[in-house]
Parts: C-alpha cells; structure tokens; sequence
C-alpha cells in the first residue's frame, strides 16, 4: 500500500542519515580519536588538544579537521619496532587530509625501522595538509615528514623541527613526491639537509611558500639538499645556511626553474650545481626572479644552457648572479657562464 512504501522511504532515509552521521567524529581526548580512526569515521573533527602516546594509522581515506587545537605526539623518543613515537602513519592504503591546526613535540628520531622514522608524520599512501602547523617535532629521516608516496603542503607552517640524520623538516624518499605551495618552513635543523632532503628518485615541487633559517649542521644545502627531482618555479628561499655546500640549495642533479623563485640572501652560496653535467633546466621566468648561483666548475660548462630558449630578449643577469666574489655571468656564444670578471 502507499502507506507502507511511505513507511519504507522513511526507515531508508533515517537509515542513510544515521549513516552520515555515523561518519562524522567529533572527538576530544586521544581514546576517541583512536576510535574514530579505527571505526567507520571518515570526517573527524577534533574540539580539545590531544596528546597521543604512539603513533595513529591511517589506512583508508580520513578527514581531520585539528580545529585550531593541538595534536601532540610522545615527545619521549620510542625504541619499539611496533609503536612509533610519530603521530601519524599513513599506508599505502591511507589517504590523509589534515586542516586547521598544530601537530608538536613528537620525538621519532630513536625508531629502528628508517622507514618510520619522520618526526609527525611517515606517509607511504597519499596526505594533503592545509592550514597545519607542524613544530618541534624530530625524526631520523625528516624532522616532521618521512615521505614515500605523495604529499602536498598548501599552507601553515613547519617550524623548530630537527632531522638527526637527513632533512630538517622533511625527507622525500625515492619514489615519493612532496610538492610545496605555499606556507612557511622556517628554523629547522638537519645533519644533512636543514630542511628537505630529496632522495635520489624523489621528487619535490616549489611554486609558493617560503624557506628561511633552517641549517644543514654537518653537511650542504642549508635549505634544500637535493640528488633527485627538484623543480622551483615560486617562493622564496631566504637566510638558510650550510656547514659545506649551497646555503641555500645544494644539488648534485640538474634542477628544474622558471617563474618567480627568490633564492638570495642565504649564508655562503645561493644555488650551488655541484658537478660538470649539473644544469639548471630553464622555463619561462617573470619579473622579479632572483638566483644567486655557483658551480664546482667554473669557465668550462655553460650553467643555463637552455636559458634562452624561453626567455628570449630577458638578458641573463635580470635573474642570475655569481655568488663567489670575482665572478660575474657573462655570456659566451649567447650562453650563460659563470667567469671571472
């Protein structure tokens, strides 16, 4: 009858609306957040700060809306080969977006797997962050980020993190990706790296944002240590300083950069290309790109070759100048080098 097929379109949609609301956590202490991760919650929302005592897996697709609240992680490094003392792991399943809030004082740098050993976060799956405020955080292996899949930071800030061995704030694994935005990575720390280290066979991406006083304490690249894939085609790489190599960008590879990157102003060398067949790749640049660079070897090899392939008419110095005192870019049959003046 119409009655019972009215009664029957009600039960359904009550059903689908329990669902839904099934779906969605609002959780303010770490048992509920436990929880809700490991239920059925795809949209999670956090309403206190939450302390976790070891690491949280995410292992399908999840929403966490921080709320402008805190999520810390055991800032007493864990020695377990299980429990990690990061805050979140993600597979290679898990497909992470984090918005709104801070992720602190997580201590990963004594795990004895390398592959969990990012001080916030270690992702093998897919994470979007936006609006995440990352800090004092250490790891082995990226002092907030261990990255082997795909991570995309949009904004906020990575700041006062540590990476004991390799990148002070984040380490891109071979075959991982990290592309950068926008936001700020600004006072981290590396042994190697102060604040991305790029694995070769990793790749990372810079279109916006900012990088700025961070250090490489022992070894080069004060801000971006890289031996894979590295484009910059925006933001500014400012103030960052190294023990060895590239204050600001070391790379043993060629590189990849057109649009408005701004990298001056660091201690020592801006762009250090390190090796004879090491290039920088060049697009399109547009006013108000600026790049220190300098070479392991000077005179012999043109540093821009494909310089005016997409900047015809845009003389070299508008975007380029030597970092090393007592030479200057000229051009030698209409190609950029690095001679002595």
């Amino acid at each position: 009858t119409m009655q019972k097929i009215q009664y029957l379109i009600i039960a359904l949609l009550c059903a689908v609306a329990q669902g839904a609301w099934a779906a969605d956590y609002n959780v303010g202490t770490a048992d509920e957040l436990r929880s809700a991760i490991e239920s059925e919650a795809t949209n999670i929302t956090l309403t206190d700060n939450i302390t976790v005592d070891k690491h949280l897996t995410i292992s399908r697709e999840i929403t966490i809306n921080l709320g402008g609240f805190t999520l810390s992680g055991n800032s007493t490094a864990s020695t377990s080969s299980e429990s990690f003392s990061c805050i979140f792991v993600v597979s290679d399943a898990g497909n992470l977006t984090l918005s709104n809030g801070t992720l602190a004082d997580a201590d990963n740098s004594a795990t004895p797997k390398t592959d969990h050993s990012g001080g916030a976060i270690v992702n093998k799956g897919t994470a979007t962050l936006t609006n995440v405020n990352i800090s004092n955080c250490k790891g082995s292996y990226g002092g907030a980020i261990c990255n082997y899949g795909t991570v995309t930071f949009e904004g906020g800030t990575i700041t006062g993190c540590t990476g004991s061995s390799y990148g002070g704030a984040v380490y891109v694994v071979s075959g991982g990706t990290f592309t950068m935005t926008g936001g700020v990575i600004t006072d981290c720390t590396g042994d190697d790296g102060g604040a991305i280290y790029i694995q070769e066979g990793g790749t990372f991406t810079m279109s916006g944002g900012s990088i700025k006083n961070c250090t490489s304490v022992n070894h080069s690249g004060g801000a971006i240590n890289n031996h894979g894939t590295c484009t910059v085609s925006g933001g500014t790489i400012t103030g960052n300083r190294a023990k060895n190599y590239g204050g600001g960008v070391y790379t043993s590879k060629s590189i990849t950069m057109s649009g408005k990157p701004y990298i001056k102003d660091n201690e020592g060398s801006n762009l250090y290309l390190d090796g004879s067949s090491t290039k920088i790749n060049c697009g399109a640049f547009r006013s108000g790109a600026k790049i220190g660079v300098s070479q392991s070897d000077y005179d012999s090899q043109s540093f821009a070759p494909s310089y005016f392939n997409h900047n015809k008419g845009i003389y070299p110095t508008t975007i380029f100048s030597a970092d090393v005192s007592g030479f200057e870019v000229e051009l030698v049959s209409d190609v950029p080098y690095i001679q002595t003046n």
